[in-house]
């Protein structure tokens, strides 16, 4: 027997005394602790749910666990591992429709250190509203310029559909013989709609485009904001759904663009 098959018994011998009894079969096995979370909401609030940082809360999917119950007050109990700091947010079943605090903004993440079993409560004064009425009332954004949506773009090269926003400058000619530059930026819902923004405030793309042309930094251009959905973090990622979503911008969506 040369050392390298020594070695192999003694590493198996060592692997197999780490499997062995303790004695008391449960030791080792993960705790867990239910946490109650009860929600009150306006009386006419649609069905609720909970998003949150464990994997049966998405995670951070929008409609993960739905609250059961149709009052002010709904309760779900979620199970949750010992010493997890819990954090979760309330929608109506999409990051658009994530849930308001009393001032008619974003509250923030609700946090709560499991280390027992938990009763906790978490207040909405109402949800953001349905995307689709704020795209049709694209002027109440108090955009600079022209917005022009094409909703629901389906794609042969990605699961999920999504809206696209265009804008277009003022004094914008749509004349075939004038060409325009064309920017393109992803997170579409965020850049000039605040009451479609993620944190309630865009990220301003349309004054920033006017400041600029009127400083006379660079011509007018034509902006379009494609919006993400729930597979964002998988279509920005050449790792994973990356190259399918160049494909939907390449070969489908800038083609249309021209």
């Amino acid at each position: 027997m040369n050392r390298f098959e020594r070695l192999l018994i003694l590493f198996a011998g060592l692997a197999l005394a780490g499997c062995s009894d303790s004695g008391d079969p449960g030791e080792s096995d993960p705790v867990s602790h239910a946490v109650e979370i009860t929600v009150t909401v306006p009386a006419d609030a649609p069905t609720i749910y909970i998003a949150g940082n464990l994997p049966e809360l998405g995670p951070w999917h929008p409609a993960a666990v739905e609250v059961p119950g149709s009052g002010t007050s709904r309760s779900v109990a979620i199970s949750v591992p010992h010493g997890h700091m819990l954090r979760y947010k309330i929608t109506a079943g999409s990051w658009e429709q994530e849930g308001l605090g009393p001032s008619g903004t974003l509250l923030p993440e609700f946090t709560v250190l499991v280390d027992d079993d938990k009763q906790v409560t978490a207040a909405i004064a109402g949800f953001r509203k349905d995307p689709a009425e704020l795209i049709a009332d694209w002027q109440g954004s108090g955009v600079e310029g022209e917005l022009v949506y094409w909703k629901d773009v389906g794609s042969a090269f990605l699961d999920k559909s999504r809206h696209v926003v265009t804008w277009l400058p003022p004094g914008y000619d749509p004349d075939a013989e004038r060409r325009y530059k064309v920017i393109y930026v992803q997170d579409g819902q965020n850049l000039f709609d605040p009451r479609l923004s993620y944190t309630n405030i865009d990220w301003g793309i349309d004054e920033a485009m006017m400041n600029g042309v009127k400083a006379g930094t660079f011509e007018p251009a034509i902006v379009v904001g494609i919006w993400n959905t729930v597979d964002r973090v998988y279509e920005y990622s050449p790792w994973h759904r990356g190259p399918q979503y160049a494909r939907f911008m390449l070969e489908e969506l800038m083609p249309r663009i021209e």
